[in-house]
């Protein structure tokens, strides 16, 4: 597996293999970390746009209960008004 070359240039590439693995390898491991600080942001993210949404949802509601309020409550005068006259 290892080079028994006596060869120094030999066995300076040895070294910049074993360095460069293990670059990867903490490459590797910064990736892993990266991807869960970001999905754990992202999560953070959707449950704030999801309470937003459900504010949002309950204001146009109860605009909506306001609005079917005032409209029967034409209803009602356009009927006394039709049996006015």
């Amino acid at each position: 597996m290892w080079n028994t070359s006596t060869n120094p240039n030999d066995r300076f590439l040895d070294i910049i293999t074993i360095l460069s693995f293990i670059i990867g390898l903490e490459n590797l491991s910064l990736n892993e970390e990266q991807v869960n600080n970001l999905e754990a942001h992202l999560r953070d993210q959707d449950i704030i746009l999801k309470e937003e949404q459900n504010v949002m949802l309950n204001d146009t509601i109860e605009l909506l209960k306001k609005a079917i309020e005032q409209n029967e409550e034409i209803i009602n005068l356009l009927k006394e008004l039709k049996n006015g006259l």
